[in-house]
């Protein structure tokens, strides 16, 4: 039996009324199959010989309608990964973890030899998670690491790298041990402050636990904050030109009590190191996960097995729920957490006097009942403590 050799709409067939192959394709107008010859009369084994397949090729070029060819299939996810990766996920507060995602990534591609974009399926991706289950890592780190690629994905769709983003998939709920909704006890709070505050290598520490505290942002908003997103009084946490996400970065009253410790230009989380002369430099810094598990644990607030307890995702935790112990109105938590959405076209509501008022109430009564266990929130530049109505100093 001839094997069939298709390029386009027309393909060769082996003809047997005549022993020779034909170019053949179906005219729709007409509703009948036509056939050119060839004139190769070579069965070949059934498989249309070279001369034969160079005619088709002729014939295509002259009369074919060339087919479009899906970019997702020629594009691979190395690639895309490699480029999100060096230009846009390195630069994150998540960098190291989305290194470690592309890696782990890639090991799976390795063992299948290449993968296009268009292969791409929630089927494929379940393969990801056994293999990744079976080496014992945690449901919840998997899904991380399949966010990441869902990432670079979009990524390459905003810088038309590609023409769509197929849907990557997700972990399974039952595999994942849910959201950890540690909270901390204001005793705990100010034993961070002041282990933060006691070693200049973690004083960046301490500024992103205020400013977490105080503004109830998001990790990687606080640790991408330069101080030209701070202006009269507010927060900017989404970055000029940066696309808003499904994680929301929101307009955000700065807290009197934090105020003070803000720098006035540069990058706001920066990490500060020894030379071996002695001196001191000021490194940018994009994680801040291992300073804040060393101050924990010199802090004491670990877990049984003597292991830092929490994240510094947990401070978001802590001062939403004292928003909600104080009666601050659901919808004015939402909006500093970027829970809620804001109305449609250019919203001026963070220049209204009334504008989360009752949620910077609660946060500077959270500072002033610190003050019956630390100072180290007190910033020894201004005012010690506040009137938040009449925003004079108390002292």
């Amino acid at each position: 039996m001839a094997k069939q050799f298709r390029l386009g709409e027309f393909w060769l067939a082996w003809r047997t009324d005549r022993e020779e192959w034909a170019i053949c394709w179906n005219d729709r107008a007409a509703g009948t199959r036509r056939r050119k010859s060839t004139a190769v009369g070579d069965f070949n084994g059934g498989e249309a010989p070279v001369e034969a397949q160079e005619k088709l090729a002729a014939h295509f070029t002259k009369f074919g309608t060339p087919e479009k060819v899906d970019v997702n299939s020629v594009t691979s996810v190395s690639r895309i990964m490699g480029l999100w990766l060096a230009k846009e996920g390195s630069l994150r507060a998540r960098g190291e973890q989305y290194a470690y995602a592309v890696d782990h990534m890639q090991r799976f591609i390795d063992k299948q030899g290449r993968m296009a974009v268009d292969e791409i399926n929630p089927i494929k991706m379940q393969s990801y998670v056994a293999m990744r289950l079976g080496e014992g890592v945690k449901g919840e780190t998997i899904h991380g690491e399949l966010a990441a690629l869902s990432r670079a994905l979009k990524w390459a769709v905003e810088n038309s790298l590609i023409p769509y983003a197929p849907f990557v998939g997700r972990v399974d709920r039952s595999l994942r041990s849910g959201p950890k909704e540690i909270e901390y006890s204001m005793e705990q709070v100010a034993a961070l402050l002041e282990v933060a505050l006691s070693r200049f290598d973690r004083k960046h520490v301490h500024l992103f636990s205020m400013i977490m505290l105080s503004a109830h942002g998001r990790v990687e908003a606080v640790m991408e904050l330069y101080a030209e997103q701070i202006r009269n009084g507010l927060f900017y946490f989404n970055a000029p030109g940066r696309m808003q996400t499904t994680k929301r970065r929101m307009i955000v009253p700065v807290a009197p009590t934090l105020a003070p410790w803000l720098p006035r230009e540069g990058k706001v989380i920066q990490y500060q190191a020894m030379r071996k002369d002695g001196s001191i430099i000021t490194k940018p810094t994009r994680s801040i996960k291992t300073s804040f598990a060393k101050c924990l644990k010199d802090a004491g607030i670990i877990n049984n097995e003597g292991e830092p307890w929490g994240s510094p995702n947990s401070l978001r935790h802590t001062i939403h729920t004292f928003m909600q112990t104080q009666g601050v109105p659901q919808a004015q938590i939402d909006a500093m957490a970027g829970h809620q959405e804001p109305g449609s076209g250019r919203n001026y509501t963070h220049l209204r006097p009334e504008y989360l008022k009752e949620a910077m109430q609660a946060i500077e009564y959270y500072w002033s009942e610190m003050d019956g266990l630390t100072t180290a929130h007190r910033s020894q530049l201004g005012p010690k403590r506040y009137d938040l109505k009449t925003r004079k100093s108390l002292q």
